[in-house]
C-alpha cells in the first residue's frame, strides 16, 4: 500500500472513482438495515494511516472497526517489561475519534515463550498458561490505567483457530487460552463483549457439507488457483478423513467448552450458501443452551479471484446482497474486508481476496464498491 507516502496526516486523496466524484447511481436504495456495518482492519500502523482511516470510516458511515495486538509485540524475554507505546498510540486514536472497537488478541506468542511441539509457520501455543494470563492481565490492567474504562466493547482471542496454519493446539489448549481471555476481560470489564475468536468460510462450509446442509463447498486447496470444489458425491470421502474427524473435534471441543459471550463467522465467497453456513454455526455448532445469541461477521467481502470475476462493477454489483444477506439473517455486526486493497498477503496465506478493498492500493482512490458501501451505510438504522 502507497499511503504512507501520499496521505498528510489530516486526510486522504479525493474521493473520486477517477472523475470528479460518486457516480448518481453509487447506491441502492431500499429499506432500513438492522445490523451495523464497520471496517475490519483499516490502516492504523501510523498517524498518516490513522489520519486517512478516520476521514474515510466517517464517510462511509462505518460504526465499528477492528485490529488486533499481539502479545509477540509487547514482551521481549520473560524477564522484561511489557511495552505498550504503539498500542497506545492506537487506542489514544480511537478514543480520540469515539470510534466502537472489536480488539482481537491475536495467537503470535514471543518465540521465548513457545511449546516447541506446538509451532506453526505462523505462530505457536505458550508453553506455560501463567504467561499468557499475565500479558492478558498486563494489557487489561494498562488500558483501564491510562483511560480509566477498557476502549473496547468487544474483545475476542484468535482469528480462524481452526487452521493449524493460524492455531496449531488442540481445542483444549485453544479453550484455555480463550478461558483466559474471556475471564479476564469479565472481572476487569463486565460491560466488554468477549467474541468467540472467528471461523473462516471454508471451516463452517465443510461443516455444513459434512452436515449434508449444503452439497457443495470450496476450499483453497493445497494453495494454488483454483482451488478445490467438493461435490455431494465426495461427501462420504471428504468427511471420513483423519483430517475432517480431528478438525470436527476441535470445533466441536471449542463451542462446547469455552467461554464467550457472541459468536464471530467470517463470510466470503459463496454469498448464496450464507444462509446455509450461518444456520449451520446456530443449530450444530452453539451449544443449545446458550441461544439466543449475537453472530458477528467479523470480516466479509469478496471477490475471490479464484473464483469471481475480477471486475469493480462486479465487486459493486455483489456488495449489496452481501449486506442485505447479513442483515436479513440476523447478523448484529458486518466488518468488511478491508479499506484498501492488499495485492500481496503478508499474512504468507493465499491471496485469493486480495482485491477485496473499497479503494486501489495504487492510488488510494475510491472504487464503486466504496459509494456502493456509503449508501448501505446510510440505510444503518
Amino acid at each position: 500500500m502507497v499511503l504512507a507516502g501520499s496521505v498528510g496526516c489530516g486526510g486522504g486523496p479525493p474521493l473520486d472513482t477517477g472523475d470528479s466524484g460518486p457516480p448518481p447511481d453509487a447506491g441502492p436504495v431500499g429499506p432500513p438495515i438492522a445490523l451495523d456495518l464497520g471496517i475490519s482492519y483499516p490502516p492504523v500502523s501510523d498517524e498518516r494511516q490513522r489520519g486517512f482511516s478516520a476521514e474515510h470510516i466517517t464517510d462511509l458511515h462505518a460504526r465499528i472497526i477492528r485490529f488486533e495486538d499481539q502479545w509477540s509485540l509487547r514482551q521481549a524475554d520473560a524477564s522484561a517489561p511489557f511495552v505498550w507505546s504503539g498500542l497506545d498510540a492506537k487506542l489514544d486514536w480511537v478514543v480520540a475519534e469515539d470510534l466502537s472497537l472489536m480488539l482481537t488478541i491475536g495467537v503470535s506468542v514471543p518465540m521465548w515463550a513457545c511449546d516447541p511441539a506446538k509451532v506453526s509457520p505462523r505462530t505457536c501455543v505458550p508453553s506455560d498458561l501463567d504467561q499468557f494470563r499475565a500479558y492478558v492481565t498486563a494489557l487489561l490492567d494498562h488500558m483501564i490505567e491510562r483511560y480509566g474504562r477498557v476502549p473496547a466493547d468487544r474483545i475476542q482471542f484468535g482469528n480462524e483457530w481452526l487452521s493449524d496454519f493460524w492455531y496449531p493446539g488442540t481445542g483444549d489448549d485453544f479453550v484455555l487460552q480463550a478461558n483466559v481471555v474471556y475471564d479476564a476481560v469479565h472481572a476487569a470489564s463486565p460491560a466488554t463483549t468477549v467474541v468467540l475468536g472467528s471461523l473462516a468460510t471454508s471451516q463452517i462450509a465443510v461443516v455444513a457439507y459434512c452436515e449434508g446442509r449444503v452439497d457443495r463447498y470450496w476450499s483453497s486447496g493445497d494453495g494454488t488457483p483454483p482451488g478445490v470444489w467438493h461435490e455431494a458425491a465426495d461427501r462420504e470421502a471428504v468427511c471420513g478423513t483423519e483430517a475432517a474427524v480431528a478438525a470436527r473435534t476441535k470445533v466441536t471441543t471449542v463451542f462446547e467448552q469455552a467461554r464467550y459471550d457472541a459468536v464471530d463467522q467470517h463470510l466470503y465467497d459463496d454469498v448464496e450458501q450464507w444462509p446455509a453456513y450461518l444456520a449451520t454455526l446456530r443449530e450444530v455448532l452453539i451449544p443449545a443452551g446458550r441461544l439466543p445469541m449475537d453472530v458477528i461477521v467479523s470480516e466479509f467481502g469478496g471477490p475471490n479471484t479464484w473464483l469471481e470475476p475480477d471486475d469493480e462493477a462486479y465487486q459493486a454489483e455483489r456488495l449489496p446482497l452481501y449486506v442485505e444477506t447479513l442483515d436479513a439473517e440476523g447478523v448484529t455486526e458486518a466488518l468488511f474486508f478491508s479499506l484498501v486493497e492488499r495485492p500481496d498477503d503478508s499474512t504468507g496465506g493465499p491471496t485469493f481476496h486480495n482485491r477485496s478493498g473499497l479503494m486501489r492500493d495504487e492510488d488510494l482512490t475510491a472504487k464503486p464498491a466504496y459509494w456502493v458501501f456509503r449508501a448501505l451505510g446510510e440505510r444503518q438504522d
